[in-house]
């Protein structure tokens, strides 16, 4: 957990450390927490920290952590930060769902396609 506002997701560690992915809760604004002196951006007497940021960032970290969820990347800023929400509990498995049955169509398409691009190749 980096603050309210942001979570680090973990993957399943295969042969080494796993893999690991920032994201941006979109649409939040969470108070942030306060940066050490010569820390980056932070200044050289550093900042303190917002109201309630603390309680925002255990709050996520009770919810969150140790737990399966599903981060969806909804848009990536030209820095390379990504945007996107988290789901979890029952609505990993809800949007698992949900995006196989938006997806089914498209990989019957391309299946459609490579057979008909196979027949016409001979």
């Amino acid at each position: 957990m980096l603050d309210g506002g942001a979570v680090v997701i973990r993957g399943q560690p295969r042969n080494g450390p796993p893999p690991e992915r920032t994201l941006a809760l979109a649409e939040i604004d969470a108070p942030r927490l306060a940066r050490r002196p010569g820390a980056p951006n932070a200044g050289p007497s550093g900042t303190p920290d917002e109201p309630l940021a603390w309680e925002g960032r255990e709050f996520l970290r009770k919810l969150l952590v140790g737990k399966p969820v599903l981060g969806c990347v909804s848009h990536t800023v030209s820095s390379g930060r990504e945007y996107g929400t988290v789901l979890f509990g029952s609505q990993v498995s809800a949007h698992f769902y949900f995006f196989l049955l938006m997806c089914l169509p498209q990989v019957f398409q391309s299946l459609r396609l490579t057979r008909l691009q196979k027949n016409i190749e001979g």
